[in-house]
């Protein structure tokens, strides 16, 4: 395989504080990438002028700023960044993270010599500011030894469950051409690269901290109410997810993983009925017949606690 090139696909809104920190990290890569793709949804503080300026005073002709008429959410902005991208390689980036030096080498290095890899996430280390101490990506921290291996990560029924966030996402833009017919804005983009990657036996993780993943409390991806209803959203969204990968897999004729997607349809019918029809004796079904499709047991777990605890429990009695 010859050389290949890359892009740097990034989301901004109301990023002022951090944004340079961020672009700093991506233009002094010790392996200079061929574009920047810059989405800017529609931010209300200096976010655009601050890039702006900061693509002039360094001549970067390659990088390109692309501002929303409107303001569309971050998944949205994602997906149509994916389309702006032109490169061999898309490498996703959040507007507060700081890149190592070595995260394009790196992971440029693994996609040459691995054609078979359509999705390559690294590890991480988590940042934490504004007296944030500790966030839903610190149960990862046990898997990730720092060692440069090069792992593959099987199609199992946990696979729905994305053990690392977009921000250190390498992907082929041929993948994300294949799978675009079943994109779904509703659903976010590294859920839908992680789980199509899976189901194609494409996904791949490098064990080695790549960024400094920033935690500070208003980053776009934090932590969920503890009530019924966005508990429900999040069934829906597996939901979508599960209808959509089982369509890609029904095409591909793998029907082993059809039938462990079905059953999980299956699964998620069954949780989404004990939830909206208040019949909690459902979850001895779910834990005796289901337990292998949660993501731990203190994931099956979690059902009962917002069964029990949600704030509006009483909207579905």
């Amino acid at each position: 395989m010859g050389e290949l090139t890359t892009s740097v696909l990034i989301s901004t809104y109301n990023g002022e504080k951090y944004i340079i920190e961020q672009l700093d990290s991506i233009r002094t890569q010790t392996v200079p990438v061929d574009e920047v793709i810059i989405r800017d949804d529609r931010s209300k503080d200096r976010t655009r002028e601050v890039i702006d300026q900061y693509l002039k005073e360094h001549h970067l002709d390659s990088w390109k700023l692309i501002c929303n008429s409107q303001n569309i959410g971050w998944k949205k902005n994602f997906r149509k960044g994916m389309d702006d991208c032109t490169k061999d390689l898309v490498f996703l980036c959040d507007q507060d993270d700081i890149w190592h030096p070595d995260k394009v080498k790196d992971m440029l290095n693994c996609m040459e010599k691995n054609p078979s890899i359509n999705v390559l996430v690294s590890d991480y280390h988590l940042k934490y500011e504004n007296a944030v101490s500790s966030s839903r990506y610190d149960v990862f921290r046990k898997e990730m030894n720092n060692t440069g291996e090069l792992v593959r990560i099987p199609f199992t029924s946990r696979w729905p469950y994305i053990n690392r966030p977009g921000c250190v996402y390498c992907v082929r833009r041929s993948f994300f051409l294949e799978i675009r017919d079943y994109w779904d804005d509703e659903v976010a983009h590294d859920g839908l690269f992680w789980r199509f990657a899976m189901a194609s036996n494409s996904l791949w993780n490098i064990k080695k901290n790549e960024i400094e993943f920033r935690r500070h409390g208003g980053n776009a991806t934090g932590t969920r109410e503890l009530s019924i209803a966005s508990r429900l959203e999040e069934i829906d969204l597996f939901t979508k997810s599960f209808q959509r990968v089982l369509s890609y897999c029904e095409q591909r004729g793998d029907e082993s993983k059809c039938q462990m997607i079905r059953r999980g349809l299956h699964w998620l019918s069954i949780r989404k009925k004990m939830f909206e029809e208040h019949r909690f004796f459902l979850w001895f079904l779910l834990a005796f017949r289901y337990g292998k499709y949660y993501s731990s047991y203190k994931g099956l777990l979690g059902d009962v606690i917002y069964y029990f605890r949600s704030k509006d429990r009483k909207n579905y009695r």
